[in-house]
Order: C-alpha cells, then structure tokens, then sequence
C-alpha cells in the first residue's frame, strides 16, 4: 500500500510538474511576441547623401522660390546701390529713400571758386533752389554763398579758393528722427548741422534750372562744372 501511494504521488508529481512547465513556456512565449511588438522603431527610409530624388513638382516650386527670392534681392541691391553723376547740369533724379548715406562732390583742379553769382551745384530738393541743398554758391562764404542750406534756410559756410576739392556730407538720422549732416572738406571736418537734412529720397534734382544752369568759366553768373557728384547710401533700409 505504501509503495503503491509513492507510486501515484511521484507519477502526479510528475505530471504537475510537466504541466506547469508547459504552462509557463507558453506564458513566456506570449509575453516576448507581445514585448517585441510594443517596442518595435518604426524603420525610417534612407536619404541618399544627395537628398534623395525630387519630383519635378518639388523642382519646380524651388525654382519659382529661388526666382522670386533673387529677384527681391537684386531689386534690394540695385535700388540702395551708389549713384555717381559726371555732369551737374540741371536735371530730375530718383534716389532710394534711405536715412542714413553720404554725398560727394569733387571740384576739379585748377578751378578758381569766385565769390560771384555762381557756384558748384550739387543736390537739391527742388529745382529752383529753395530748401535743402547740398553744393557751393559763390565762394562758400561771402555775402549768402554756402556749402548747405538746411531745411530750416539756414546756410553753413565755408570759405573754398581753387581746387581741388573733395567736399562730403555725412546725413544721419538721429534719436529725434530728424537728419544731422557732418561736413568734410579734403576729409576735415568743417561744420556739424543738427536737425537740418533729409532723407535722401527727397533729393530730387541736380542743379538748379534756368539761367544759373549756363555753364561758366570766369567769374561771369552761371554753373560750375564738376569732376563727379556721388549719392552713396550707408544702410539698405528702405523707407516706407
């Protein structure tokens, strides 16, 4: 009886054991197929070095973006670009609207400036001379002669004799949002204006119309000639 109770524990032993070992194999297969699906990267498609191939669509589209963006930057370039003229006879210009640039003027040598009814014109905002202007009348001194009238008429002066002369006034817009102008003469800082220039846009002439146009070499009334004026814009600041 003994033998036969050790007998049917050891072969139910057996089978729980063989059972609960099935069991748990299929247990475990079940959580390593469900481990490996929640953990499973999602495979991302490889790039050639290139970029890849583009459809004619995409080439398209950055062809037309490459277009525009070039041509606003060409137009941006060329619109602030620097502006020299070689003839200060009368005459209508547009310049870019800009804040902050410099004007040049470059009296030729040799040139006797007399303290006449004549002068080296340069840039104006109206034809006639009224308002601002940038150039010399007479000999920059003498009687009303000036190198700059400001916008309030007031003229600065300085007194020129024969050339050459290299004359560069230096508009910046300041804190007030009004223009200050540094004069230079053969690179010598002559006068400092506060308050009294403009934007450059609103230069819209070079010279000043009528009989003062006539070109003169003596002290007779008339226009000076000139080697070149230059409009040469510091910042790309367009004003809108």
């Amino acid at each position: 009886m003994t033998v036969k109770l050790f007998i049917y524990f050891t072969i139910l032993f057996v089978f729980i054991f063989v059972i609960g070992n099935m069991i748990l194999d299929i247990r475990n297969s079940g959580n390593e197929e469900r481990n490996i699906n929640e953990t499973k990267v999602k495979k991302v498609k490889k790039e050639n070095w290139w970029g890849g191939v583009k459809s004619f669509e995409w080439w398209k589209k950055f062809r037309n973006n490459n277009e525009v963006l070039n041509r606003d930057l060409l137009e941006g370039f060329t619109n602030v670009s620097q502006k020299t003229f070689h003839n200060n006879e009368f005459k209508q210009i547009i310049l870019p609207d800009v804040d902050n640039y410099n004007l040049e003027i470059s009296i030729p040598t040799e040139q006797q400036i007399y303290s006449t009814v004549q002068g080296n014109w340069g840039f104006y905002t109206s034809e006639t001379g009224d308002g601002f202007t940038v150039g010399v009348y007479r000999d920059g001194y003498t009687g009303d002669g000036c190198l700059l009238k400001g916008v309030s008429e007031k003229r600065y002066k300085y007194m020129l004799e024969r050339g050459p002369y290299t004359i560069r006034y230096e508009v910046r817009k300041n804190k007030n949002l009004n223009h200050d102008i540094k004069i230079f003469v053969n690179n010598k800082e002559v006068e400092y204006v506060k308050n009294e220039g403009v934007s450059s846009g609103k230069l819209k002439y070079i010279g000043i119309n009528g009989d003062m146009n006539k070109k003169t070499d003596s002290n007779a009334p008339g226009r000076r000639p000139l080697d070149y004026l230059k409009f040469i814009p510091i910042t790309n600041e367009i004003k809108e």
